[in-house]
Order: structure tokens, then sequence, then C-alpha cells
């Protein structure tokens, strides 16, 4: 089921909107980001949330497998590239954002052939894990959908990419010092993997959350060993909110104790914010451990429920943008507050999302968001101009 193309996934209800600004680099605003750049390139690795392509490329020799992952179909890519693009969102990702708002071009997947990688690339593809898919056989899991590439292997992939980047040694000090990098957030996929395939509760999960953030840490050790200096590590998002997961929840017995105000499983959540707590932990640690680098925690989660929070306001106020209050009718229907399409960010969460990494990646940068943030674009597809859609940020079938 979990790339079944489905005629219904945007509905009405996916349009209903409140209030943010779209961060957009447009205007007299692109000078200030011109002048604000100061990486020559940037780097991303992560799951389907990152992804820009790489699922595509592994799947284009097999048209079955290209055809049913609903990402290379309408309305997938609708409002920015006019078409598909083998991104889980209507326009454009969180990395696109922040790649176009530090002037650089969008990053082209890594295992396309004939691209120019010396200003970016994207390693980043849909499934991907923080464990080798290995330590899952071990547990029973064979599903081919968790082994397209996991951290280790996304590192290997660069690994194999430098080369061709920077060529010297001394070149590639210089070269990688001055570029930034996106890794994560990784862990998503690893929990899905324990809530679905093997059936396990948030709580049991928890045992697991040290070595996946573990993992994480050592892919950051690594990508330090090769020359980066400058590494944002986002968290992972609410597995709570996500639609899948409040479907399979209130298909069995459920009270209305079990949801926040936002109609979000409270458990789900408790296991995000353990991860969260924990790698944040970790980061602080690798700071002081090498204080030459700059290793930037980006918080999506609190991004994430900073936009749960204006909504579930406006639906309390009686705002125009909203149907009802947030009641357990929603809850109880396998909605929250995201209902609507319920796959992956459309692109005004995206562009928020990237505007709060920004403030919290680089002070350097901490102007030009909000200069950005001021800006107002129209939504092609839609006609929505200036709120982030009630559909956004999150993946039915998980965070990819």
């Amino acid at each position: 089921m979990r790339f079944l193309r489905s005629s219904s996934c945007i509905s009405p209800l996916a349009f209903f909107f409140f209030f943010f600004f779209l961060v957009a680099v447009i205007g007299s605003t692109s000078s200030n980001l011109q002048q604000a750049t100061k990486y020559n390139a940037m780097f991303s690795f992560g799951d389907s949330v990152a992804e820009t392509g790489n699922i595509c490329v592994v799947c284009s020799s097999n048209s079955t497998e290209l055809d049913v992952l609903t990402c290379t179909h309408p309305p997938y890519g609708t409002t920015y590239f006019g078409r598909p693009s083998c991104r889980w969102s209507d326009g454009r990702v969180v990395v696109d954002f922040i790649a176009q708002s530090l002037g650089l071009p969008l990053l082209p997947p890594s295992k396309s052939k004939g691209k120019d990688f010396r200003r970016g690339a994207n390693m980043a593809i849909t499934g991907a894990t923080a464990m080798n898919f290995s330590f899952y056989q071990s547990l029973g899991i064979e599903d081919p959908v968790w082994n397209h590439g996991s951290l280790y292997m996304q590192i290997q992939w660069f690994t194999e990419l430098i080369p061709s980047l920077c060529g010297t040694k001394q070149n590639c000090k210089k070269f990688l010092a001055k570029s930034l990098f996106q890794f994560g957030g990784f862990g998503g996929n690893d929990y899905n993997i324990q809530l679905l395939e093997l059936g396990l509760t948030p709580e049991q999960t928890m045992k697991n959350t040290p070595i996946i953030v573990n993992a994480t840490v050592n892919g950051i050790e690594r990508l330090i060993a090769l020359g980066a200096v400058h590494i944002v590590v986002p968290s992972i998002l609410p597995t709570g909110c996500l639609p899948l997961f409040l479907a399979l929840f209130v298909a069995g017995s459920s009270s209305e104790s079990d949801f926040d105000q936002y109609g979000c499983l409270k458990s789900y959540n408790r296991l995000t914010e353990h991860h969260n707590s924990m790698l944040r932990e970790q980061v602080q640690i690798l700071q002081r451990k090498y204080k030459s680098t700059r290793i930037m925690y980006a918080d999506y989660y609190s991004q994430d429920s900073a936009i749960l929070l204006r909504l579930a306001v406006e639906q309390e106020e009686g705002s125009t943008t909203s149907t009802s209050p947030p009641d357990l009718v929603p809850r109880l229907s396998g909605q929250s507050l995201y209902h609507g399409c319920p796959v992956h960010a459309l692109r005004h969460a995206s562009s928020h999302v990237r505007e709060g990494t920004l403030l919290q990646a680089s002070p350097a940068m901490s102007e030009v968001a909000r200069e950005t943030s001021k800006v107002k674009t129209e939504d092609e597809g839609h006609g929505c101009s200036r709120h982030v859609s009630l559909g956004s940020m999150l993946v039915l079938h998980g965070v990819w």
C-alpha cells in the first residue's frame, strides 16, 4: 500500500489555510540573499522529506515500480515545477528553499547521471533509515522499501562523489570547509518500521532510540572526518500527527484522552520528543568535542508545532479559514489538524520550516530570513496565497 496511487489524495479540505507568509526568494530580497551567501555548495542527506529525485533514478529501470510512486504523478510538483519532480510535495521541499535562500541552485539527486555537483548534491532518498538494513533483516524485515539508501550508504555515495567535486586532497579540504551540509532528519523511518512492520508500541520502540541516535552521531562524525565544517542536524517530525497512525489507532479502541489539543496522538509524539531530546543532547556533546566545527540543531518539531498551534487558535476563534473546532470528530475519523492530502509537505510548510532552520542555523542568515518572510507569492496551482495548508508537513505512510 505504501506506493499506491490515490485519485483522492487532494481533497477540498486540503486547502484550508492559516497565516504564514511564504518565505520566497524573489524581488528586492535577492540582492540581500546574494550578499549573505557564504557557502560554495550544499550537500543534503536524509529520507523522503528531503528527497529531490534519487528514488526515481533508482527505480528508473522498473517502469512498474516507478509508476506506483505517487510522487511521479500530479498533483506532486505542480505549484512550482508545473509537473511531478519526484519530490514528495506539491512544490519545493525544505532543502530547496534553503539552497535558493543561500543563492545556490536546487540540489540535483546524487544518483543522477551527467549532472554538475560542484554547487551541491542531494543524497536523500525515500525509505532511508539511520540503521543499516541488515539490522532490520535481523528482526525479520525484508521489505525492500527500507533498503534504498541508509545513512551509511548515503555517506558512501558522497565519499565516491568527492573526487569529482574538488580534485586534490588540499582543494577538497578548502572546498568542503566552505560547504553547508544538511544531515537528516534520520530516525523517522526507523520508528515507522518498528511501529508498522513489527507492531511495537511507541513505548517499546524507545528502547532502540539510543542506537538510532548513535547511528546519526556516528554519521556526523564521519562527515567531519571527511572535511565538513558547517553541519545542520534536523530533528524528526511529530509521529503522532501522521494520518496513517491516526487511522490505524482509531480503527481499534481509543478515547479523547489519547489525543492532544491538535488531534495528534500523545504517546506517538512522546516517542518523537524522546528521540529529539536525546539527539539534541548528543549534538551539544559534539559541539563541545569539535569546537572548530559548526554543528547546528534544526528543530523541525517545534516549527511543526507552531503551525498546529496557530491553526488551533484560528479554529477556536472561529476563523473563516476553518470549518469546525478541533473536537474528537476529526480524530475518530483518522484525521488531525493535518487532515487533507495526507502525504508529504506542501511547499507552504516547507518554506516555513526553512525559515526557522535558517534562523536557528546561521545568525548571519537571520536578517535574510526575516526579509524573505515578508514577501508574498501566489500559489500557482490552487490560488492559495499566504497560508499553510492543513495537509502540510506529514506523510500518510510515515516520514520516508
